[in-house]
Order: structure tokens, then C-alpha cells, then sequence
């Protein structure tokens, strides 16, 4: 019997097998594509991330030494010191920092320019040509008007010839003159080295730009320097992106040499960008294999059935037992191939499915919350360390005392939000409005305390109480309590409380997560701050703790009765309307603060942006047309006040017509006035009271975006 005929015969079944096993290695390569693809994508994030922190170590030890420096050197022009006192310190400190072998960064030198003449600390030894207002380091100083370091695009050294770049801040006094320029040079072979270390793939290469796009770090040396647009379309193309996006992920473009290359980008913290460029080639290459593999198998499989089926049918002509044992045999073969197909496509639509879904977001949740663990138990071992090592960071600046008390307690209320618990708050209203301290490390110790409370009492009350004693003309001792009617200490656990590493009770506490670190770093902390953190408890019954610590009096004014207005807040309340097109932005550096105003008016049915400090919040709103802005008062970056002022700076009418509610913990008297002469148009005190608030929304959200609540 020849093979032709019977291929002839069986051409319905052969047509059938390859167009099952097309659409089988079809699926599949579609469905592992995505998913190579993406751990591509994820891939690439990595090693962008890993770019930004090297970098980010790199500019922090300029950063630092230009601190250090720049706060000296300010010392000595407020003490008078003369332009040689300066030079040789400069040049003192050039040769102990060109000892220093452990810079990321080549360290080329430090000088400056003040007084209205160049400090040669750097042995230029300039001749009359030498003019400092044409330099690159001079005009990015008067760039920048703060004193904050800003770094110069990449450019020929005067004395040695190499391409460098300057990191530059100006020097004011305390009184507020301007002395003049500080000025760090460091060497760019760092960057054009590390440009060629990214581990994605052999020919990937990184990019660094500044913030104005120009060529910090590239492989190529003869771009360096020289703005993105301007080498080649590709990069042109990129250029383009990020002035819209300010971040790319996988696009294809034409790179220098003509080839094909995919490009990410992300922005990073201090406005440059860091890019990594990869041949398509290799940057597809794991889809390319899979896509062989595949292919490989459908092949083999449908080589081998085809013969099958073509061997039966021969056997079929031959007689009809074989015929029917043919059929026989088909038919458990179709069954089988079919189980397999049917799961392939089954799972893959599964996976598509799932892909952003609740299951798949139950387990991103559970991997955020691993990870929120984690990081609190890493934050809890630095601490631990810096005590050890007799280093742990204070930052005292004015904070507003009913601000880090809202604060505080807002967190304690979402923690809380899983037990019934009753809070009971008792805040003297005498304490001082502001204050001068850490407030967030003030803030760590009240959240130990106060979580523990929450952790280790199941029914009951915690009770939170708050007062000062006056120390001196400027101080105030403040005294915490925090009594919880929990499962309390036994008498011979209170000493082990705060020793290193160690949980009392292991047995009956050991479902409850923790390091055993926390009290000790609070007690620490309190320490710190000339104060101390002591215990009463019975067991069974429950514990007080109670933390004292001192801090500067920033403003005496009473803060006002906060415990009465958290009362208020708490009533039940409806809104009086709703407005479904009212957009209202919620200004606050708190992220609890945020989601606490969120909730708030979720009733109202508006839609509502967030953003953390007034930098962000100008932005927003040179975007988008709000009706309504609630603008908290200290920030960092830029406050509610000076924000205010800049939105009322702009050209645009809407700007100047928004209404903007100061949404501030500093109630005291005089401040409505003071925000009233600032530009803003109403004042409401956190905590927020709900009929307030509702007040407030109903004079100011717009009469034709209002509709009557359900």
C-alpha cells in the first residue's frame, strides 16, 4: 500500500492534528511570552533601582563633605575669619579628602568663591583670563537660589584637562548675607564606567542624565556632556518621552549604530534619570528561546501522532478489526490529547484572569505585608545599632504639639479598628501650641507604647493622657501615659522589660510579631531627650506606662482643648448633600492624615486627589481645575503658606478664585487671621469635626455641582 494514498485517506485527521498543535504551541507562546516578558520588564526595574541607589550613594558623600564644609565655612566668615583663614582650610581640607580612598566618586577638589573673589584652593593658580563668572560651576549656583547642593552638567576641568562635574551650593550668613559659592569637583569616569556594568544582558548599557538632559553617563565618551536630543533620533525619541511621561518601560528605538534596542528609564530622586538600553536581540532573547522550545515540541508531538494516525490508517485498510481497533485506539488518543490542550488553554486563561484580580492581589497583599514586617524589623535593628554604637540622630525643628498628637492617635484608631477597644483621651489643653524637638521620633516612642497597648489587650480600654511641667523659661518636661487594662506583666518579667531581644511571657505571646527591640528604643529615645520611660503592672489586670521627655517651647499659647474636639468628631453625622463632579485636592505630608480626610468624604461622593507636601500641591493644581483644596499648614519642601501664595502668584483667573481651606492642627488664637491674610479663604482644625467640615463644603462647593443627599 503506498504512502500516498493513505496520506490522501487521512488528510482531514493530519489537518486537524496540525492545526490543533498550531493553535496549542500559539497559546502557550502567547500566554509564557507574557509572563517572560514581564519578569523582563521586572528585571530591568531592578537593575534601574540598584542604578539610582549606587548613584544616590555616590552624590550623598559630595553632598555630605559640601555640608560639613559649607556650615564651617559660614562659621568662619560670621566670625570674620579673613579670605587666607578660608584658603588654608580649603586647602586643608582638599588634602585630607584626597587621603580619603574611599570615595565612589573621584575627588579632583574643593575651593570656592566668595567674597567676591576666587578661593585657589585647588592649585589652579589662574592667570587673567581666568574669569569665574563664565565657568559651569558659577552659573549653576546662580541657578539655584537656595542652599541646597545643585550639581553642574559635565564639562572640561581647567586644570586637568578630564571631563568633570561640580556639585555647587551658595554660602549665606546668619544674618542672611550672601558671602558667595561653594564648589566640589568630581570625576565622570565613574559614571561612564558603571555605564557599561548592567547585568541584563551582554551589549546593555546604562544612561545617566541630569535633570536638564544632559550626558552624565554613557559608554561613549564623546557624548558626554551633550544634551540627549541632540546624538541621535533614537534618542531623540527618548528625549521626547520623557518631557511628556517621566518615565519609560520597553520601547523600542534605533540606537546610535543603527541597531535595534529596547529602552526603560525612571526619574530619580534628585530629578536625573537613570535609562538602560538592551539589544533587542538579547533583550528578547528569552521569549526567541521559548518560542524554539516550543515550536521544537509541537513539532516532535505532531511528527510522532501524525505517524500514529497514519500507521492506524493504514492498518485500517488492511481489515476491519484493525480498522476498529483504530478507532478504538483514536479515540482514547483524542481523549488524551485533548486533557492536555484543555489544560494548557484552561490554565492560561486562568492566569489571564487572575493577572490583577483579587487572588492575585491577595497575594501581593500578603507579600506587602511580609514585607511591612520586615522593613519594621530592619528599622528596629538600625536603631538598636546606633544606640549601641552611641549614635542615635536627633533632628530638632518646630512641630505643632496637637499635629503630632492627631497624629499619633489617628494611626492608633486604624489599629485598633480590629478589636473593640474603647480609647479613652485626656490632653491637657495647656500644653504649648508648638514646640522644638524630634516630632518624628516623639511620634516613634508614643506608637510603641500605645501598639503595644493594642497588641496585648484583646477587650477593655486603652487610656492615652498627655500634660507639661514647666523647666525653666523655654523647656517643658511632658509626661505620657498610656494604661491599658490588658494581660498585664508578671512581677518577675518587669525587670527583662527592657533588655535587648527579649519578649516576656514567650509561651502565651508567642502569635504576637515583634523583635523585643521596641521598648528598648523608645526608652532609649526618651533618654535621649532627657527623659525616661517607666512601668507599673499587674498581671492579668493590665500596665502603665508612662515616658517623659523634654522639649523647647517653640510658641506658649495652649494648644486649646483637643480631647473635646476628637469628642465632636467622633458624633455620627450625614452629609447634607452629595457632588459626584466636584474635584477636591487634600493637601498633608501625614499618609494617615490623608486617609482619615479621604474617609471623611467618601459620603459627599466627590472625587478626591492627594498629595503630601506644597511642591506636589502647585503642580496639581497647575494641571487640574479644582473646586476646592484643603491645604495643611507645616510641610516639608514647601508649607501650605508659601504654597498658597505661589497658586495665587499664577496667571490663570482659576488660580486666583479657588478656594483653599487651611486644614491645620494649629487652632490657637490668631491663626484663622493669619491664613486669612495669606490667601487662603477659610480655616478648618484637625482634628476635623464633621459638622464643620460639612459647613465648609457647602459654602464653598459650588451651588450647580451640588445635589440633594439620598
Amino acid at each position: 500500500m503506498e504512502w500516498k494514498q493513505v496520506i490522501k485517506i487521512n488528510y482531514p485527521q493530519l489537518f486537524f492534528v496540525f492545526a490543533a498543535f498550531f493553535l496549542m504551541v500559539l497559546v502557550s507562546y502567547i500566554s509564557i511570552s507574557a509572563i517572560v516578558q514581564r519578569r523582563l520588564s521586572q528585571s530591568v526595574d531592578e537593575v534601574m533601582l540598584t542604578a539610582e541607589a549606587n548613584i544616590r550613594a555616590g552624590l550623598s558623600e559630595a553632598e555630605a563633605s559640601m555640608n560639613h564644609v559649607g556650615r564651617t565655612v559660614r562659621a568662619m566668615l560670621d566670625g570674620g575669619a579673613s579670605q587666607k583663614e578660608v584658603l588654608d582650610y580649603l586647602t586643608d581640607t582638599n588634602r585630607r579628602m584626597q587621603r580619603n580612598d574611599t570615595w565612589l566618586f573621584g575627588f579632583h577638589g574643593i575651593y570656592g568663591y566668595l567674597r567676591d573673589e576666587f578661593i585657589d584652593s585647588i592649585g589652579l593658580e589662574p592667570g587673567p583670563e581666568f574669569i569665574p563668572q563664565t565657568r559651569p560651576w558659577f552659573d549653576a549656583a546662580v541657578r539655584n537660589t537656595g542652599e541646597t547642593s545643585v550639581h553642574t552638567e559635565p564639562y572640561v576641568d581647567a586644570l586637568t584637562g578630564d571631563i568633570i562635574l561640580t556639585a555647587v551650593r551658595n554660602i549665606h550668613g546668619a544674618s542672611g548675607e550672601y558671602y558667595g559659592i561653594l564648589a566640589i569637583d568630581m570625576d565622570t569616569a565613574w559614571f561612564r564606567n558603571y555605564a557599561r556594568s548592567p547585568r541584563v544582558g551582554n551589549g546593555s548599557y546604562y544612561i545617566v542624565l541630569n535633570q536638564y538632559m544632559a550626558m552624565v553617563g554613557h559608554p561613549g565618551d564623546e557624548v558626554i556632556g551633550r544634551q540627549l536630543h541632540d546624538i541621535c533620533d533614537g534618542y531623540r525619541e527618548i528625549y521626547d518621552r520623557l518631557m511628556t511621561r517621566r518615565e519609560i518601560s520597553s520601547l523600542r528605538i534605533e540606537d546610535r549604530d543603527g541597531s535595534s534596542a529596547i529602552v526603560s528609564f525612571k526619574r530619580m530622586y534628585n530629578g536625573w534619570y537613570v535609562g538602560v538600553v538592551t539589544p533587542s536581540g538579547i533583550y528578547y532573547q528569552d521569549v526567541y528561546d521559548t518560542a524554539a522550545i516550543l515550536s521544537l515540541l509541537g513539532f516532535i508531538l505532531m511528527s510522532i501522532l501524525s505517524y500514529i494516525l497514519l500507521r492506524l490508517s493504514a492498518a485500517k485498510m488492511r481489515s476491519d478489526e484493525e480498522n476498529r481497533s483504530k478507532s478504538s485506539f483514536l479515540a482514547r488518543m483524542s481523549h488524551e490529547i485533548r486533557t492536555p490542550m484543555n489544560a494548557i488553554l484552561g490554565l492560561s486563561e486562568l492566569a489571564q484572569r487572575e493577572y490583577g484580580k483579587p487572588k492575585a492581589l491577595e497575594y501581593i497583599t500578603g507579600i506587602r505585608s511580609a514585607g511591612a514586617g520586615l522593613l519594621t524589623i530592619i528599622n528596629d535593628i538600625l536603631d538598636f545599632s546606633r544606640i549601641e554604637a552611641g549614635n542615635l540622630p536627633l533632628h530638632p525643628a518646630p512641630y505643632q504639639t496637637a499635629s503630632l498628637l492627631n497624629d499619633v492617635l489617628t494611626i492608633l484608631r486604624m489599629r485598633m479598628s480590629e478589636k473593640s477597644l474603647k480609647l479613652i483621651v485626656a490632653v491637657s489643653p495647656e500644653l504649648p501650641g508648638s514646640l522644638l524637638g524630634d516630632a518624628g521620633r516623639g511620634k516613634q516612642i508614643l506608637l510603641n507604647l500605645l501598639s503595644n497597648a493594642v497588641k496585648y489587650t484583646d477587650e477593655g480600654f486603652i487610656r492615652f493622657s498627655a500634660s507639661g511641667e514647666a523647666e525653666g523659661e523655654d523647656s517643658i518636661r511632658l509626661t505620657f501615659t498610656v494604661e491599658d487594662s490588658g494581660i498585664g506583666i508578671k512581677k518577675e518579667d518587669l525587670p527583662k522589660l527592657f533588655g535587648e531581644f527579649t519578649r516576656i511571657d514567650e509561651k502565651r505571646n508567642s502569635a504576637i510579631e515583634g523583635t523585643g527591640l521596641g521598648l528598648i528604643i523608645a526608652r532609649s529615645l526618651c533618654q535621649a531627650m532627657g527623659g525616661d520611660i517607666t512601668v507599673t503592672s499587674e498581671y492579668g489586670k493590665g500596665s502603665v506606662f508612662t515616658a517623659t521627655l523634654t522639649q523647647r517651647v517653640a510658641d506658649r499659647k495652649p494648644m486649646g482643648d483637643m480631647t473635646r474636639v476628637m469628642a465632636r468628631r467622633e458624633q455620627p453625622h450625614s452629609a447634607s448633600f452629595t457632588a459626584p463632579e466636584a474635584e477636591v485636592l487634600i493637601v498633608d505630608d501625614f499618609t494617615s492624615n490623608l486617609l482619615v480626610a479621604e474617609g471623611l468624604l467618601i459620603p459627599y461622593k466627590m472625587r478626591v486627589f492627594t498629595c503630601l507636601n506644597g511642591r506636589e500641591a502647585v503642580e496639581r493644581v497647575r494641571e487640574r481645575s479644582f473646586d476646592l483644596v484643603f491645604m495643611d499648614h507645616m510641610m516639608p519642601e514647601m508649607d501650605g503658606v508659601e504654597a498658597t501664595r505661589v497658586i495665587r502668584a499664577m496667571k490663570e483667573e482659576r488660580c486666583r478664585t479657588l478656594p483653599i481651606i487651611a486644614l491645620t492642627a494649629n487652632a490657637v488664637s490668631g491663626m484663622r487671621e493669619m491664613f486669612l491674610e495669606n490667601g487662603f479663604n477659610d480655616f478648618l482644625s484637625k482634628p476635623i469635626e464633621v459638622t464643620k467640615l460639612d459647613t465648609v463644603l457647602e459654602k464653598w462647593i459650588p451651588a450647580g455641582k451640588r445635589r440633594d443627599a439620598p
